[in-house]
């Protein structure tokens, strides 16, 4: 008989994928983060949509024509994007304040993998939670509406595209965020860098001149709105071009995360 084999496990993409699912949702956080973000999505469309609805009487044939019920009862992601976003930076943040990552790298060497991993399991996880819940907030939103006539359906052009749009945006708010958490390593400077980007910088481009504030149709939140409005707004970029600044986002700082991921040492 030779001797016993201990050579280390073969790391593949499966083996990397299935143990970065297995560590997100072993967190708690995880749980109550994804269920907050969903709840506020539904109940504060529910809230604007039950707000405009008992103000219907009030409204004029114009308002009335411009109003845009699917991206009324999404009014949500507002909110819910801070909480999407603030998960996805302690993803990763939170390993490597812990110093769990010098154990996750023993385990994967070649490092990006773990990256890779994480956006799969953090993004496909985000679009199927909150698809489901911008449904659910489209579908009570209109339920609201019909009374006063200023409902819509999802067969309507256009409509679908606004209540996936919402949560495409959400997913992209995420990702973001983990390249974000994997780039400044703590949670702290990567909830502030998030809570700057999507609140405090879409506000200060607005006050500003207008001129500069033309620019504020490539920020993150202002690009995502392109995807959640059946209306046509100069002050947004089309749906397409919109989907495509948040794609370049996207690649901007993924790359960066997997450039220092790999530079840096833990």
């Amino acid at each position: 008989m030779g001797p016993p084999n201990h050579a280390r496990p073969q790391v593949t993409a499966a083996r990397v994928i299935k143990s970065e699912w297995t560590k997100f949702w072993s967190v708690r956080s995880t749980y109550i983060t994804m269920i907050i973000a969903a709840t506020l999505t539904v109940l504060l469309g529910v809230l604007f949509c039950a707000g405009t609805a008992s103000e219907a009487a009030k409204m004029s044939a114009a308002k009335r024509a411009k109003f845009d019920p699917a991206s009324a009862s999404l009014n949500g992601f507002f909110i819910a994007q801070l909480a999407i976003g603030l998960l996805g930076v302690v993803v990763f943040s939170s390993e490597f304040q812990t110093g769990m990552i010098r154990t996750t790298f023993t385990a994967v060497p070649r490092r990006l993998p773990v990256l890779w991993a994480k956006l799969l399991v953090f993004g496909s996880t985000t679009f199927a939670v909150m698809a489901l819940a911008s449904l659910m907030a489209f579908l009570a939103g209109q339920v609201l509406l019909a009374p006063h006539h200023l409902q819509t359906s999802l067969g309507t052009p256009g409509v679908p595209r606004v209540v996936l749009g919402s949560a495409v945006y959400l997913t992209a708010v995420g990702l973001l965020g983990v390249a974000i958490g994997a780039i400044v390593r703590r949670a702290v400077i990567g909830v502030g860098a998030m809570v700057f980007v999507l609140f405090v910088l879409p506000i200060l481009v607005t006050a500003m001149s207008r001129a500069t504030s033309s620019f504020g149709k490539f920020l993150p939140n202002y690009a995502g709105r392109s995807l959640m409005t059946t209306n046509a707004d100069p002050q947004l970029l089309a749906p397409e071009a919109g989907l495509l600044v948040l794609f370049g986002y996207l690649v901007v700082l993924i790359g960066i995360a997997a450039f220092v991921i790999q530079r840096r040492d833990v």
